[in-house]
This record gives structure tokens, sequence and C-alpha cells, in this order.
């Protein structure tokens, strides 16, 4: 068959069935989802996405009077090992050649100190990593195979942190990223040797085109009123290699302020970095905004001064201020974060 000729198109129409392009969804004008925001006891832990499993973690470091920089710390590491979680860690999602690269911010509001690392490989909790560039160096980021070499010297072991779902995730998606290579989906596959497609393959077959946003947040502020905050990540799926979204970036993934509060994104970290996102919801809350309104402000900025008004990207903030008071908003129009405080644990969804 020429390569001329679109073998998608082909095998589709051989075995008479319709194609099937990926359409990136569009949001309306301003279509902006509310968040939710109320006092909360303290010490409080605010995780992104509704990772109850890093809620947990950070939680058995605050409730007995723990450190909030321990407890995200905690809260991001238990995210970063999770078996079923794409978003970060071991069995994040890869880049375009196939290889997983980690990003992470962790900040100190106390010292009001940071430490980051982008584009690391091979290791399985680049939260630690960026710790030990905040405690025992006086750097703010390392990335790339320097930031690797790093984690070896501070006692890191390099590990294949992909797993079979990430590498299942990455062979159907470079067979569907283009109709005229000689790679074959698994429905192209399975139509080329007669047999049934299954129905959770026919399930997924628009939405895996499509990029994946995986990024958890971790805000803590403890007995004392001390706030911190660890964002982590393995970043956009199918990105160009070394690409760093805004997840590394003080100031845009994640910012802490001290006696303020903590915010964090996640969604399309360009969007986030080009109006210093985290930092703009902090700034608004040190004016007297509710982490809800400080959270609208910053999305209100994104998509009217950004990109002419045209909501086509999906991001989220969360935030939480030193008075215990928790919120999110959102491009996307849902809300999906956890907090734990005295009272137990809480989900919130809108």
């Amino acid at each position: 068959m020429s390569k001329n000729v679109s073998r998608r198109g082909f095998l589709e129409k051989a075995a008479g069935v319709a194609a099937g392009a990926a359409v990136i969804g569009e949001f309306p004008h301003l279509n902006l989802g509310f968040g939710t925001g109320s006092p909360a006891g303290l010490p409080m832990v605010l995780v992104s996405g509704g990772k109850t499993w890093a809620s947990n973690a950070a939680w058995e470091v605050l409730k007995d009077g723990g450190d909030a920089l321990d407890a995200v710390h905690a809260g991001a590491m238990a995210a970063e090992v999770y078996p079923s979680d794409t978003s970060v860690g071991v069995g994040g999602l890869p880049n375009e050649e196939g290889v997983v690269q980690l990003d992470c911010t962790i900040m100190d509001g106390k010292s009001m100190q940071c430490g980051a690392v982008g584009c690391i490989e091979g290791i399985e909790h680049p939260s630690s990593v960026a710790r030990a560039v905040m405690e025992h160096t006086d750097h703010c980021m390392i990335v790339g195979h320097y930031a690797t070499e790093f984690a070896v010297k501070m006692g890191h072991q390099v590990t294949d942190i992909s797993d079979e779902a990430s590498r299942s995730w990455y062979r159907r998606w470079v067979a569907r990223r283009s109709d005229t290579d000689d790679w074959l989906s698994e429905e192209e596959s399975a139509i080329k040797m007669k047999r049934p497609l299954p129905p959770s393959e026919r399930g997924r077959r628009q939405r895996e085109l499509e990029h994946t946003y995986g990024t958890i947040n971790v805000l803590a502020v403890d007995v004392n009123g001390q706030v911190a905050g660890c964002t982590t990540t393995s970043g956009l799926s199918g990105k160009i290699p070394g690409r760093c979204g805004d997840s590394p970036i003080v100031g845009a993934g994640l910012y802490v302020l001290r006696d303020v509060g903590a915010a964090g994104f996640t969604g399309r970290g360009e969007e986030v970095i080009r109006i210093c996102g985290s930092f703009t919801v902090c700034e608004m809350m040190r004016r007297g905004m509710s982490p809800t309104e400080a959270g609208r402000e910053a999305i209100r900025r994104m998509v009217e001064e950004t990109n002419d008004g045209n909501a086509n990207f999906s991001d989220n903030a969360v935030a939480i201020n030193a008075k215990g008071e928790h919120g999110s908003f959102t491009v996307s129009g849902r809300i999906n974060y956890t907090i734990h405080n005295p009272d137990g644990q809480q989900r919130i969804q809108r």
C-alpha cells in the first residue's frame, strides 16, 4: 500500500466503519466553574484531584502536631508511588519518545525557601529530590540528567519508573497520532487479524489521542499556622522531550506566602506560566481575597489576557490560607479536591 494513501482510512473503509478523529474539546467563552471556600479547623491539608491516599499520608504527619513541610512531602511521596495514578511518579505517562520525565516543586512558607527539579528521569520520588535541592544547595532548580545525577548523589537509585499501563498507553498513542506510518493501533490490528475489538478499546478510541495533564498539588497548614506546598507531576503526556510545564516553576505551578497561604495549579502549564498563576493567587489572598476569589482572578487573567477570551484549555487553581479557608476555581467547570482536618476527610466535587 502506498504511503500516500491513508493506512487508517484504508483499513477502516475495508472494515465498513466510519473514521473517528479525536477532537479536543473547546470551552465556551469564560465558562468558569465555581469553587467553594469555608473556614476549616487546623491543621489542614488540601490535595487536588481528590487523591485521598495523598491526603491520608499528609494527615498522618499533621494530626500529631507535625510540620506542614513534612506533611506535603509525605503526601507527594504517597502519590508518586500509588500504583494506579498515571499523573505523577511511577507509572506516569511518557513523552513522545516513550520516556517518563518528572517535574516537582516544594516550598516552605516558614523560611520562604523552595526547591525544584525538571525533566528528571528514573527517580521514584522527585519530591524528595526537590526538597534536597532546597535544603542542601543554594539553588532553586536543577533539571534534566543533571537532576538525576544530583538525586544519585543524594542517595536515590535510578530505576525504571514506567509500568505496563504507561507502556501500553504509549504504544496506543504512537500508533494513533499518524495514519500514514506503519504502526497499527489495537483496533487496526484487530481489523487486520480479523479479531473482535474489545469494548474497552472502542470506548477509548477517541479520547486517548488527546493530551493528558497529570499533576497533584498538596497544600497544608499545620497547627502553628505555618504553610507549605508541593506540586509533583509527570507532565503533559506525549510532550516534546525536555518540556517543562508550570509544576517545577516557583510562582507558576506552586507558590507559598508566609502567613498568607499557598496555591497550586493543574492543567496545561503553558497558560499558567504566562500569568505566574500560583503567585497571582497568593498575592490576591495577601490583598484580602478568599482562596476561591483569588483563584477566580487568576483564571480570569488566564482566559482574558492570554488567549483573547477563548478558553480552549483546561486549568484549575486550588488554594488554602493560613486561617484554614480553602477553595478552587477552574476553567473547565469541574471542581475536585480533598481536604483533611480535625473534622475528618471531605471530598469537594462540583
